[in-house]
């Protein structure tokens, strides 16, 4: 798992209105990093965890998901394939 610290600034787009634009920097937190950036685990930084994408985060009841995570319940699905195959092997 790779761990990120990421600024982000957003503000509204002046001839759109109802529109804002962002930007967002991650870095990620390695040895160099952590040399570098003495802030990088201060307490009042909020933390969330999220995966490379959605469709491969098994984060349930996600509620900034996008899309339904396909490839976990894929990989759900081969399981409860290979335990039922396993179950009538042993029978």
């Amino acid at each position: 798992m790779h761990q990120y610290l990421i600024f982000s600034i957003a503000r509204p787009i002046e001839c759109i209105p109802d529109q804002n634009n962002s930007v967002s920097i991650g870095l990620m937190i390695n040895n160099e990093l952590k040399k570098r950036i003495g802030f990088w685990e201060d307490d009042n930084i909020p933390v969330k965890i999220v995966n490379q994408t959605c469709e491969r985060c098994p984060i349930e009841n996600c509620k900034e998901r996008a899309v339904p995570a396909i490839y976990i319940e894929k990989e759900n699905k081969i399981k409860l394939a290979e335990e039922k195959i396993k179950e009538l092997s042993a029978s």
